[in-house]
């Protein structure tokens, strides 16, 4: 088993996927989390312990057998600080796919969280630091780029194109061969039928500029 080190303890969904993966095959042992909030210090999490903060990192990239995970997400700008923070120090990035979706003939990058029930079609690519949170589908031939952020129970029709940074929010559905501008926001529930510009946030049904 690997060494995994957790970088942001504000949330322990992630322990969750850990616990599943290792059920199915047994391949993370969690040191514990990284965390620079000085109340946490010396905490726990759901009974994982918060060894300290960034001031450990270059210790523990320097083992081999250590991996880190990036915990921290929301916002995609939070998310690539603490990317670029374990870059510095050449860390080795994990990603925590659950053990239920398959992924074969798909590409997915470093960092990624792909939670429980979510099914992503052959030809698929992922970036990296992409989540996809429950019971999302995704089509196949679909491109998605660094830092984007799909909801729980959002669908991605085949062909198309997420651009690094978009945002879908929770049940958002994407027909087919649409593309997503960089930072674009796609607001719960809505249904996107034609391409949305970088930057630009769309919502309701068919979606629309806010």
């Amino acid at each position: 088993m690997k060494t995994l080190i957790i970088y942001g303890a504000s949330n322990g969904s992630c322990l969750r996927t850990i616990e599943d993966i290792n059920r199915t095959k047994p391949t993370w042992k969690v040191a514990g989390f990284l965390d620079d909030t000085p109340e946490l210090q010396g905490a726990t999490l759901l009974g994982v312990p918060v060894l300290g903060d960034r001031t450990l990192i270059a210790e523990l990239a320097a083992d081999p057998d250590v991996e880190f995970y990036n915990n921290v997400r929301g916002h995609w700008s939070r998310t690539m600080t603490v990317a670029e923070l374990l870059d510095s120090y050449s860390c080795r990035i994990a990603s925590l796919v659950h053990p239920t979706v398959n992924l074969g003939y798909v590409e997915v990058g470093r960092g990624c969280n792909v939670q429980s029930g979510c099914t992503i079609g052959v030809g698929t690519r992922i970036g990296d630091f992409v989540s996809v949170l429950p019971n999302s589908a995704v089509g196949h031939d679909v491109t998605i780029e660094d830092y984007a952020f799909l909801g729980p129970m959002t669908s991605v029709g085949s062909g198309s194109i997420l651009k690094t940074r978009c945002f879908l929010g929770a049940g958002a559905t994407v027909t087919l061969q649409r593309t997503l501008g960089a930072a674009s926001v796609v607001g719960a529930g809505a249904v996107v039928a034609r391409d949305v510009p970088d930057g630009v946030r769309v919502f309701g049904v068919p979606a629309r500029p806010s």
